[in-house]
């Protein structure tokens, strides 16, 4: 009997990966990948202009905003992925630490954490 059932696994793995039945599948799914493509295109966009605007509120040189914005898509990636608790507050805080000791502002880095992400600073 467990030969059979092995068997019919099988066969029916092998029916779900003809083209027909992964493009009628895809044709389902294409719409809801679309629009959340869309959505997190469009908040990226949005968190990269914020991050421009404390930038430039603070006189941070044009040379250093690449390395910001790097800091800021590892908190949003972060957000995305534990979306709150102690475990964000964390993780930003050794994310503010790792690039300070890269010879980022101190100051600039938590600014960017405070209003573009009201990311809690930790309890002491």
């Amino acid at each position: 009997m467990a030969k059979k059932d092995a068997l019919h696994r099988l066969q029916n793995y092998q029916n779900k990966l003809t083209p027909d039945r992964v493009r009628q599948s895809l044709d389902m799914k294409i719409e809801q990948m679309r629009q959340r493509q869309r959505i997190s295109a469009e908040e990226l966009v949005e968190m990269e202009e914020h991050v421009q605007s404390v930038l430039a509120g603070e006189d941070v040189s044009v040379i250093y905003y690449a390395y910001y914005h790097a800091f800021a898509r590892q908190v949003y990636r972060l957000k995305k992925k534990y979306l709150g608790g102690n475990a964000l507050i964390r993780e930003v805080e050794l994310l503010i630490y790792v690039w300070t000791q890269r010879e980022l502002d101190e100051k600039v880095l938590k600014k960017v954490r405070d209003e573009v992400f009201a990311v809690q600073e930790p309890k002491k």
